[in-house]
């Protein structure tokens, strides 16, 4: 993929929406390759996941996340295989086949509970919760969320709380109710930040910001969610997601030799990722 804009000034904010969407959505993964920090992931494993990563939209899916499951479990990899066992539930619930979504985050969330990684058992309930807001499911949305947070108080389970907020923030926005969803976002951030959560998804909390604040047409307060945004480790698919933020921005305030000079190092990035593929 190569992004050329001929005139920056009619650069389609929609376009750069969606892509920041779609890399932002549904990440399991540090780029550090790390197991919480206690274990290294095996090589091998990890190039496989992020295979499972390009394609989780795709079919193909279904059948390598079975196999990224199993090298996983090779190698008493609990982590890994929660973030396999996602793949599937992940894959219904962005194409709404409601049936086998349901199937399989009931199925994911009772694993994470068995290999004890709570961060899993409410993140596939929180993307629940967003694609359920996203296909226009509202009432299940609803339910859904209603349950999540009464879980996640009982429990008084920080990544329950954490993951509501999100998918809070993220429903709004997809509602176009920005107010609300710059609400939920700062909560999420003030939360996260307080209680000193490692969230490996962070920064794109903060491009969420952005997105939020372009929206609104507070403009004078992007460049400072920006400078906090670089300040946090960049995962590709961040790193590219911050730089369509930022072209966002630029073109939003007219700064033309900025958005191409911005689009340049999008360009450059995809390329440095893709021959890491």
């Amino acid at each position: 993929m190569h992004l050329v804009f001929s005139n920056p000034s009619i650069v389609n904010r929609f376009i750069l929406y969606i892509l920041i969407s779609v890399l932002l959505s549904g990440t399991l993964y540090a780029q550090s390759a790390k197991n919480d920090g206690v274990k290294d992931i095996a090589p091998e494993v990890y190039e496989y996941y992020k295979q499972c990563e390009k394609n989780k939209r795709l079919p193909k899916i279904i059948k390598m996340a079975d196999t990224l499951y199993q090298m996983a479990e090779s190698e008493g990899d609990k982590r890994t295989m929660c973030a396999a066992l996602c793949f599937k539930p992940q894959y219904y619930l962005i194409n709404d086949v409601t049936d086998s979504a349901e199937k399989y985050v009931e199925y994911c969330k009772r694993m994470s509970r068995e290999l004890d990684q709570p961060k899993y058992y409410y993140f596939i309930w929180s993307r629940q919760v967003q694609e359920f807001f996203i296909n226009h499911h509202y009432a299940n949305a609803l339910e859904q969320l209603r349950l999540m947070q009464e879980e996640a108080a009982k429990e008084n389970s920080q990544e329950g709380i954490k993951e509501c907020y999100r998918a809070l923030s993220q429903s709004y926005l997809e509602q176009r109710n920005y107010e609300l969803a710059l609400e939920y976002n700062n909560k999420l951030i003030k939360y996260i930040e307080d209680n000193n959560i490692d969230d490996f998804n962070h920064q794109g909390n903060y491009i969420r910001q952005i997105d939020i604040f372009l929206n609104l047409k507070r403009y004078n307060e992007i460049p400072a969610l920006i400078a906090k945004s670089r300040k946090i480790t960049l995962r590709d698919p961040q790193k590219l997601a911050l730089l369509s933020a930022e072209i966002n921005y630029y073109t939003s305030i007219r700064q033309f030799a900025t958005v191409e000079s911005k689009i340049a190092e999008l360009n450059s990035a995809i390329e440095e990722k893709d021959a890491k593929i």
